[in-house]
C-alpha cells in the first residue's frame, strides 16, 4: 500500500505512539529494555531511524518523480481555482433532492476533497435530511439510495434512524435473501453499517448480512475487476479509512470505481472534473509535505538528541501520524505542531522502557509534576535533555495558541503530561513488584498512558474551535470520543505485541492478562474478545461524533476520529495480515 505523499508504508516499522517493551526499533535496529533495578541493560544501538530520515528527505528533494512535474504549481493552483468553481457549479445544477447529488457527494469525500466543498455539502446534505423521512414513507425499495441516503446524512453528523433499513427485513426479522442479487446494494449497507453505535441492532444484523453475501460473492465467477471493488470495500470502508491518504492508490481507477459503486452511468459531465481536480490536489499536497519534512527535520536536529541513544527517534514515524490526524492541505502547521506533541509521547516512553532505573524514573515524574519549578540535578542527561525540550516546546506551543485563540493552555497540557507520566509509573511498579494487573485495570491506565489524550489535547487548542469552559471541562476529564480512540490504539498495540511476544512467552499485553485472568490458552478466543472490545469502541466514537450535545466541534471530533483510522494504517507492516483482524467476529 502506497500512503498519502508517496512514501510506501511497508518500507517503515509503523506502531502506535507507545508500543510497551517493544524490541523491534526502526529501521531494524534494537534494545534491550531495561529490568527496572539498579542498573541499566542497555544494547548497544545506533539509532539509524535518525538517520534514514534525514536520507529520506534528501531523497525526496532530489526525486523529481516524487511531484508531478506535468505543471508547474502555480499553474496547478490557478486551475485548482477554475475546477473548483465549475464542480460547484455543477453541483448547484442538479435537481432538489436527486440521488446524483448524493453520487457526486461521494465521490468527492471518497477522493478526499471535501475541504473545497464544504459549505457545498452541508446545504446539500440538510436538503436530503429534510426529504429522508418522506423517503422512507415513499417506500422506496432500492437497497443502494436508501442506505447511501443513511450512511451520507450520519456521516454529516445527522443521527438518523437506522430502523429505515428495517423495511428491506423479512417477517423472520431477518435481511432478506434475495439481496444477494443485489451487489452494489450490498456494498452500500455494509458501508452504512459502519456507523453503527450501540443501540443499533439493525445496523449490526446489516453488517453481518452484507459482509457474509459480499465474501460469497467474491467466490463466484465475477469479472476481476468488480472482485478487487467488493475486496476492497471489505477491506476499507470508507468510514474507517483516510480517503487523502488513499487517493493516490484509488485515482487511475476512479471513474470504473465509482460507477460500479453506485451502478450509475451518468457521471461523465462532472466525473473528469473531479478526477483532475484530485490530481492537482495530490501534486501540490505532495509539494506541502516535502516542504513539511525539511521542517520537521531541522527542528529534530535543533533538539540536540545525541543523548537520547537508546530511543526511537523516528521522526517520519512521527510526522504520518501527524498526517493521519489532521490531512488537509490547509494544515501544514497544525501538522508539524502535533508532530512535536507525538514525538514526545514516543521518547518518553523509551525513557521509561528503556532507560531509566526506578528512582531515576520517580525523580523524572515529580519534575514533569513540578514543571519549571522542578530540581532535575540529579537526573541522568538524557531526561534533563527531553525534560528541557519538552518544557521549552509545550511553552512555545501555548504561546502560539495564546496569541491566535487568546487561550493559553500551559497548565491544561502540563497536567496532561503528568498524567501520562504517572500511568507509565504505575506500568513500571507493576514490573518491579511483579504484580498482575486484571485485563480492564490494566486497560483504563493503558488509556492514559497511550498518549491519546494529550496529543488530541494539542489537535483541541490547535484547532481552535469551541474553547470554552465547558468543552475544557469536558476535554479534562477524558472523553469518551477521546478514551474511546485510545482503547483502539492499545488494542491494536498490545495484539501486535502479544503475536511478537518475547522469548519466555511474556508480552504484558491486554491479551496476555486477559488470558491469564480467564485461564485460556487459545490465542483465537482472545482475538475475538479483543477485536469485540475494538468494535464497540467504535461504536462510541460514531455516537460521540453524531452527538449533538457534544461540546467539541465538528473538527475536533473528526481529528479523534480520523485518528482511529489511522492506527491500523499506521500498524500494519503486513497489511493482509492485519486487516484481517479488522473483521469483525
Amino acid at each position: 500500500m502506497v500512503a498519502y505523499g508517496a512514501l510506501p508504508l511497508n518500507v517503515f516499522p509503523v506502531s502506535p505512539f507507545l508500543t510497551k517493551k517493544e524490541t523491534r526499533i526502526a529501521m531494524d535496529t534494537s534494545v534491550v529494555i531495561s529490568t527496572y533495578n539498579s542498573k541499566r541493560n542497555i544494547g548497544n544501538i545506533e539509532n539509524k531511524g535518525f538517520k534514514d530520515f534525514h536520507c529520506i528527505v534528501h531523497a525526496i528533494s532530489k526525486d523529481i518523480t516524487f511531484v508531478d512535474d506535468q505543471i508547474s504549481s502555480t499553474s496547478d493552483e490557478n486551475q485548482l481555482e477554475e475546477l473548483v468553481k465549475k464542480i460547484k457549479k455543477i453541483m448547484a445544477s442538479k435537481k432538489y433532492g436527486n440521488i446524483e447529488e448524493l453520487v457526486i457527494i461521494d465521490a468527492i469525500q471518497r477522493i478526499g476533497l471535501e475541504y473545497y466543498f464544504r459549505d457545498e455539502i452541508s446545504a446539500a446534505l440538510e436538503k436530503h435530511y429534510n426529504l429522508y423521512h418522506s423517503t422512507i414513507e415513499e417506500g422506496t425499495d432500492n437497497l443502494h439510495d436508501l442506505a447511501l441516503h443513511f450512511r451520507l446524512l450520519r456521516q454529516h453528523g445527522y443521527h438518523v434512524s437506522s430502523d429505515a433499513l428495517a423495511k428491506f427485513k423479512d417477517k423472520n426479522g431477518n435481511f432478506n435473501q434475495e439481496l444477494a442479487k443485489d451487489i452494489n446494494g450490498l456494498m452500500s449497507l455494509f458501508e452504512a453499517s459502519q456507523f453503527r453505535t450501540r443501540s443499533d441492532y439493525v445496523l449490526d444484523d446489516a453488517n453481518k448480512f452484507s459482509r457474509k453475501l459480499l465474501k460469497a460473492s467474491l467466490l463466484k465467477n465475477i469479472e476481476q475487476f468488480e472482485g478487487l471493488v467488493i475486496g476492497n470495500t471489505l477491506r476499507y470502508p470508507y468510514h474507517k479509512s483516510l480517503p487523502r491518504l488513499m487517493a493516490k492508490k484509488f485515482l487511475p481507477c476512479f471513474k470504473s470505481s465509482l460507477m460500479f459503486l453506485h451502478d450509475f452511468n451518468h457521471i461523465n459531465d462532472w466525473i473528469n472534473e473531479v478526477h483532475d481536480l484530485a490530481r492537482i490536489d495530490i501534486n501540490l499536497a505532495q509539494i506541502s509535505q516535502q516542504l513539511e519534512l525539511t521542517q520537521v527535520s531541522r527542528w529534530v536536529n535543533e533538539l540536540n538528541l545525541e543523548e537520547l541513544q537508546f530511543a526511537r527517534i523516528e521522526p517520519l514515524k512521527w510526522y504520518m501520524w501527524s498526517m493521519g490526524i489532521l490531512p488537509g492541505l490547509d494544515m501544514s502547521e497544525e501538522r508539524l505542531e502535533i508532530m512535536k506533541a507525538i514525538s514526545f509521547s514516543y521518547m518518553i516512553d523509551d525513557i521509561f522502557d528503556g532507560y531509566g532505573t526506578y528512582d531515576e524514573l520517580y525523580l523524572f515524574t515529580e519534575a514533569i509534576k513540578r514543571w519549571e519549578t522542578a530540581d532535575v540535578t540529579q537526573l541522568p542527561n538524557c531526561m534533563k535533555v527531553c525534560f528541557k525540550a519538552l518544557l521549552e516546546t509545550t511553552n512555545d506551543f501555548s504561546s502560539k495558541i495564546q496569541t491566535k485563540h487568546g487561550w493559553n493552555p500551559e497548565q491544561f497540557l502540563r497536567k496532561l503530561w503528568t498524567e501520562q507520566c504517572n500511568a507509565f509509573f504505575i506500568e513500571l511498579k507493576w514490573s518491579v513488584n511483579k504484580y498482575s494487573p486484571n485485563p480492564k485495570e490494566y486497560l483504563n491506565n493503558g488509556i492514559v498512558s497511550s498518549g491519546t489524550h494529550v496529543v488530541m489535547a494539542h489537535a483541541f487548542f490547535l484547532l481552535g474551535k469551541e474553547i470554552n469552559k465547558k468543552s475544557l471541562k469536558e476535554l479534562s476529564s477524558l472523553p469518551s470520543i477521546i478514551s474511546s480512540t485510545a482503547t483502539i490504539l492499545r488494542l491494536w498495540n498490545d495484539v501486535g505485541n502479544h503475536m511478537d511476544k518475547t522469548p519466555n512467552g511474556e508480552d504484558g499485553s491486554y491479551v496476555d492478562w486477559y488470558m491469564k485472568e480467564h485461564k485460556i490458552s487459545s490465542y483465537d478466543i482472545a482475538r475475538k474478545h479483543v477485536s469485540r472490545k475494538i468494535s464497540d469502541a467504535w461504536k462510541c466514537i460514531n455516537k460521540e461524533y453524531m452527538s449533538s450535545t457534544s461540546p467539541f466541534s465538528k473538527e475536533f471530533k473528526e481529528a479523534c476520529l480520523n485518528l482511529a483510522r489511522t492506527v491500523p494504517i499506521m500498524y500494519s507492516q503486513d497489511e493482509s495480515d492485519h486487516f484481517q483482524f479488522m473483521v469483525e467476529p
